[in-house]
């Protein structure tokens, strides 16, 4: 049947060696390219964040610890735990000592100190503060 419109041959398309939308090879590689180079520097940017998110962590823990001028044994083994679950680097530590402005070694002499605390060195950690001796106990 011809539905009335007559005897008109059905018009197909010729193909043409392009792929996508009229895009060539050379066109796709160049956007696969491009896509690449900026996925990569997300992947760049959301790393910069992630490490200066753990250096404001890790100088948040340090200052709450040094609100008394003193480290406890206890606060030093937190430091040193958070710092090896997070392969927290020496440089990036000395980096938070000095923001906070202190040098290296008055770091070392804070915690050199800490065997001098009148603590007892069992007391427990609070589960919030990390600091010691736990108070208050929630059963």
């Amino acid at each position: 049947t011809n539905n009335g419109q007559g005897d008109d041959e059905l018009e197909i398309p010729t193909f043409t060696p392009t792929l996508g939308r009229g895009l060539s090879k050379e066109d796709i590689g160049e956007q696969a390219k491009a896509e690449m180079r900026r996925v990569l520097e997300q992947q760049e940017e959301a790393k910069r964040q992630a490490a200066k998110n753990l250096m404001a962590e890790y100088r948040g823990m340090i200052s709450a610890y040094l609100l008394d001028g003193k480290l406890r044994a206890e606060q030093i083994a937190a430091l040193a735990s958070w710092r090896q679950a997070h392969s927290f680097t020496d440089e990036q530590h000395e980096a938070v000592i000095k923001s906070l402005g202190m040098s290296q070694s008055d770091f070392d002499k804070i915690k050199a100190s800490a065997g001098d605390s009148s603590q007892a060195e069992s007391a427990p950690l609070c589960i919030i503060c990390l600091d010691v001796p736990r108070d208050t106990v929630f059963t």
